[in-house]
């Protein structure tokens, strides 16, 4: 369940960033980090596909690395581009969710179902 919501929240913030009007929030965004728009795209995808592997055990490892990677990335942006610490706390902790679910339970033994 908790790896449902992680996933269902990167879904809807992957998404997000597709929209294409030129008032977004996302546009504005992406323009003022100024590497282009093409980078809004990549986050969106990164975002929408680490969303789909974390659901899933067997991938859930590689989705949660994708979707740190784009939290650190979000921390980096708004220490260093837009000069807040203070918002740097929100990715911060949405990192830190993403690892701790990740995590949990992968120092249990899997269980061995026998045949009657």
């Amino acid at each position: 369940m908790l790896r449902g919501g992680v996933a269902a929240f990167f879904l809807l913030m992957g998404m997000e960033k597709f929209p294409n009007g030129p008032g977004g929030e996302w546009v504005a965004l992406f323009e003022q980090i100024g590497i282009g728009q093409w980078f809004r795209y990549l986050t969106g995808i990164v975002e929408v596909l680490g969303g789909v592997l974390f659901l899933f055990p067997r991938t859930c490892l590689i989705g949660a690395a994708m979707l740190a990677c784009t939290m650190l990335g979000a921390i980096v942006v708004h220490i260093v581009v837009r000069s807040s610490v203070g918002a740097s706390l929100v990715p911060a902790v949405v990192l830190a969710v993403v690892v701790a679910v990740a995590l949990r339970g992968r120092d249990r033994p899997t269980q061995v179902r026998q045949i009657p």
